[in-house]
């Protein structure tokens, strides 16, 4: 910055000289970061943010917390393959009913479409491996689970920090509308004793929004709601 200032000399004439005055550096990273500011904006729109889904702070409608995240947005069908996140902020968990025996934590891949299908400890199942709908992944035994490896950090201004997470691929058809929700869903799995079979109640789903967009490839999204029906 330059100011223009007057000087008078011995004779009485005016003489004009400039006096370099620097701006503080304060100012100067304030001024780059206005400049900046609409570049980033530009640059982080688009497929170049990925997909983050359920890590942000706060209360969870399930009582075991769901997360995915992915560098990208748009996948092969047969390759949508991402980084999935889940566990407890708390231990409890259980009911206190002497009839169920608490068998394992069963995790699997579902179109939301079938979410509506399996009622509170009312639906008898021969083999919880095998659900209609359901797309199987593993089981977590109750100790495992209690282990502390599954265990969640929920501090306010700060994304959930969770011990654990696993990169799975998720079978193509649970993505079978042309657009809709799916997710993975964590289930405590009950042996009734009167029943003689299992019982299952959903504990956590994470959602993840799609959306078919050729016949070969499927754009992922954050859900904007949190009633998943289909379609949307």
């Amino acid at each position: 910055m330059y100011i223009a200032q007057e000087t008078l000399t011995g004779s009485g004439k005016a003489t004009a000289r400039t006096k370099s005055i620097k701006p503080p550096s304060g100012v100067v990273r304030i001024l780059t970061l206005l400049f900046l500011l609409p570049v980033f904006l530009l640059t982080g729109c688009g497929n170049g943010n990925g997909l983050k889904v359920g890590f942000e702070y706060g209360f969870s409608p399930n009582p075991i917390a769901c997360a995915v995240k992915s560098e990208k947005t748009e996948f092969d069908i047969d390759d949508v393959t991402l980084d999935f996140y889940y566990g407890s902020p708390e231990s409890a968990w259980g009911i206190g009913d002497g009839n169920y025996e608490l068998v394992c934590f069963a995790v699997y891949f579902c179109n939301s479409k079938y979410l509506s299908t399996i009622e509170y400890l009312t639906t008898v199942i021969d083999d919880y491996r095998i659900i209609y709908g359901y797309f199987f992944v593993k089981e977590i035994s109750p100790e495992e689970y209690a282990s502390g490896d599954y265990d969640v950090e929920n501090k306010m201004f700060s994304d959930k920090k969770f011990n654990h997470y696993e990169t799975l691929t998720v079978p193509k058809e649970a993505l079978e509308l042309s657009k809709g929700y799916f997710g993975l869903t964590i289930m405590e799995t009950y042996y009734s004793q009167k029943d003689d079979g299992y019982c299952v109640t959903h504990k956590g789903f994470g959602a993840v929004r799609y959306e078919k967009i050729t016949d070969r490839t499927v754009r992922l999204s954050k859900p904007e709601t949190t009633v998943f029906s289909d379609p949307v």
